[in-house]
């Protein structure tokens, strides 16, 4: 018995090609991020289930997939993907955690050269196939009889990595890699102008003046990293927000704020290692970009369907930037 042919053989036909058109990419590249999900997924819970508690937890959702219908995907498409996605991201970072479902994300993305935000939608609307194939086969198991079915299905997810993809190793975080903004570029926002300016003028100040100076020789590095990552944030945030105009830009824009709203939760750790003094190139730009999402966001959330679309969405990231 090998789960990833089970899971493989409902992938054929047109499937990739919906797919691809629920999260705004080609099919060829859909088909080649559908080839390293599904045993990423499966070394994923794999790793999980590997313990009696990880175990107990996988049964657990399981149960949520155990009648047919969870399993055909092509059904599913046809319902709200949107709400399918949602919940399909939910249970991943609920099963997986938030760290090793990042890892999988930035792999397959940068393995089949689909986007962030794509490649986690992706792994949510095929996740209910792929649960109710192991389902299907672990009816009357308990958490060790999952646990030796889990197991034995190691060499098939070996056996299935695409030439070229690198599996993850889980569940530790991949390293985030954020570039620092072109300012000369057009279309870049007026209102991040003078937040720049500021934290061009507070970095200044913490590089010359002692006190203001952490312990840590490589805090200065730190500071101009997670300050960059703050203002691409801003900036990403800014163009993907400004193309909402109705509900089907809404649901085009939630798979790309969620990939944002993971930078953000890569970037608070690295800004709580920085000592408070040092801070306030970061704490310009977020209280400056803060200012302006809300802006941006308050006429979105006042529309009707969109605000309820997006609302979940923009709180969490709102919160995020409350640091």
């Amino acid at each position: 018995m090998n789960l990833v042919n089970l899971i493989r053989d409902q992938l054929t036909g047109g499937v990739a090609d919906q797919l691809g058109s629920i999260i705004g990419e080609d099919a060829t590249k859909t088909r080649a991020a559908l080839g390293a999900a599904v045993p990423a997924i499966l070394s994923g819970l794999t790793s999980v289930g590997s313990t009696p508690a990880g175990a107990s937890k996988v049964k657990s959702a399981l149960d949520q997939f155990s009648s047919p219908s969870t399993g055909d995907l092509g059904s599913l498409l046809g319902g709200d993907t949107g709400v399918l996605i949602q919940k399909g991201i939910g249970l991943l970072t609920s099963l997986l955690g938030e760290n090793s479902l990042g890892t999988i994300i930035a792999a397959i993305s940068k393995f089949s050269g689909i986007g962030g935000g794509s490649a986690k939608s992706l792994l949510a609307l095929a996740l209910p196939l792929i649960m109710s194939a192991i389902s299907g086969k672990a009816k009357g198991l308990d958490a060790n009889g999952l646990m030796g079915l889990l197991s034995s299905q190691k060499s098939n997810i070996a056996a299935a990595i695409p030439a070229g993809f690198t599996m993850p190793a889980l569940p530790s975080a991949p390293p985030l890699k954020i570039s620092m903004p072109d300012t000369s570029a057009p279309g870049l926002p007026s209102w991040l102008v003078p937040a720049l300016v500021l934290g061009a003028l507070a970095l200044l100040a913490y590089f010359f003046w002692p006190a203001a100076r952490p312990i840590e020789p490589d805090a200065p590095s730190d500071v101009a990293t997670v300050s960059s990552g703050y203002t691409k944030v801003f900036n990403s945030l800014t163009e993907i927000l400004g193309g909402v105009k109705d509900e089907t830009t809404a649901v085009v824009a939630i798979p790309k704020l969620e990939e944002q709203k993971l930078t953000l939760d890569h970037l608070k750790p690295m800004l709580d290692k920085i000592p408070v003094a040092a801070r306030g190139p970061i704490n310009a730009i977020i209280s400056s970009g803060r200012t302006k999402l809300k802006e941006l966001t308050d006429p979105l959330l006042a529309l009707p369907i969109v605000g309820e679309k997006l609302k979940p969405l923009i709180d969490q990231i709102m919160a995020a930037l409350n640091v």
